[in-house]
């Protein structure tokens, strides 16, 4: 359902939270720090304030804050997928905004870039 192209200096561990969703944490190797949590599987996103984009021709809906930033593609309350993170320097926002941008959903819904 997701990939993603992973930077050498982070790791990445996963959680299930329940048995349609899992929950994925971008850390620096470094230090351990969060980057970026990811959100595959089932559950309702309240979409209100966000814009809807493509990202890589899949449907998708993104809020941007002056400190955190969330990005929603797929079909949220079916199967979705959310990348969400906030409070990260300027060189951590561009390892996790690198990231965002390499995924692919495979099945989430056409749209044009």
């Amino acid at each position: 359902m997701l990939r993603l192209k992973i930077p050498t200096r982070v790791t990445v561990t996963k959680k299930r939270i329940n048995f349609e969703t899992d929950y994925y944490t971008i850390l620096r190797k470094a230090d351990g720090k969060e980057l970026l949590g990811i959100t595959v599987g089932g559950g309702a996103y309240d979409l209100r304030g966000y814009r809807s984009i493509c990202l890589n021709h899949r449907r998708g809906w993104r809020l941007k804050a002056a400190h955190a930033l969330s990005v929603v593609v797929g079909d949220p309350g079916v199967n979705a997928v959310n990348f969400a993170y906030e409070n990260l320097s300027t060189r951590d926002a561009n390892i996790a905004d690198g990231i965002i941008a390499s995924a692919q959903v495979l099945d989430a819904p056409y749209c044009r870039d």
